[in-house]
Parts: structure tokens; sequence; C-alpha cells
């Protein structure tokens, strides 16, 4: 017999005033939490701005200096970035699906094009932490799904 737990079950402590604590300590600690992540959001937004400034710029001063393919590809990892972002913020959960795709990504885009800028051995570490998301997620990305959508189904029913 599988016991699931009762997500709208009180907290009962024998004093009352840990009760009310938590019941303080709760929302604070949520508007806290999503106040740095709107934060993250601003900053992450201004970066990939200035990012964006930066690359045009130096693209009609220094056009060889440029990797424009790794530029690219870097904007796409701050994409998935705010992507993930602004899912914690909608439901207070990261994606499984997500945190494995930005942690196959990033290392292969900084392995494929920007090999130069890390030592060989950080290189290596890079492409076997790449490559062992990928085979993870190559093997298991239907239990994954199957997981994540598991978990909004359940939070869904004992939100309302």
């Amino acid at each position: 017999m599988k016991i699931e737990p009762n997500y709208n079950a009180k907290s009962s402590h024998k004093f009352p005033a840990v009760n009310a604590f938590f019941a303080f300590l709760i929302p604070v600690v949520r508007f806290a939490t999503n106040l740095i992540i709107v934060v993250l959001i601003v900053a992450l937004l201004i970066f990939m701005t200035t990012e964006v400034y930066d690359v045009l710029q130096t693209s009609f001063l220094d056009p060889k200096g440029r990797n424009f393919l790794h530029d690219v590809a870097f904007f796409l990892v701050f994409v998935k970035a705010l992507k993930i972002l602004t899912s914690y913020l909608a439901s207070y959960r990261v994606s499984l699906n997500y945190i494995i795709e930005i942690s196959i990504i990033a290392p292969a885009i900084e392995i494929i094009f920007a090999p130069d800028k890390h030592s060989l051995p950080l290189v290596i570490v890079l492409a076997i932490f790449s490559i062992t998301n990928l085979v993870f997620y190559i093997f298991w990305s239907d239990r994954i799904i199957q997981l994540d959508d598991k978990f909004d189904a359940r939070n869904i029913k004992h939100r309302v």
C-alpha cells in the first residue's frame, strides 16, 4: 500500500507559537525568493542587452575578433536560463527537463565554440559531464517528462 503525502494537512505542534512562527515565516521566505528571482531576471536581461550591444558594436569594428556562433549559442543558454527562472517564478519549481537540457547545452557550447578559452583537463571534464547528461536524457527522457507532468498534476490538484 502506497501512502501519499497530505499536502493540505496543517502542521500541528504542541506549541501554538511554533505554528504562528511558521505561518509568518513561509510567506516571508516566498516573498524573498520571488524578489531574488525577479532581480535575477532583470539582471540577466540587462546583461543580455549589454552583450547584444557589445556584439553589434564589435561586429562592425573588428568582425574577425568575434565568434558569432559562440555568441548565438551563448544567448541560447541565457534564454534557457530565463525560461528556468520564469518557470520557477510561476510554479515555485524547476522542471527537471529544463535543468538536464541546460546541463547538456552549456558545456557543449563551451567545448565546440570556445575550447581555446579553457584548459584541456577542464574541456575533458565538461565533455564527460555533457555526454553523461546526454546519455541520461536519451534513455530516461520519457520518464523525466512523466515525472514532471505527474508532479504538476499533483500540485494543481492540491492547490485547488
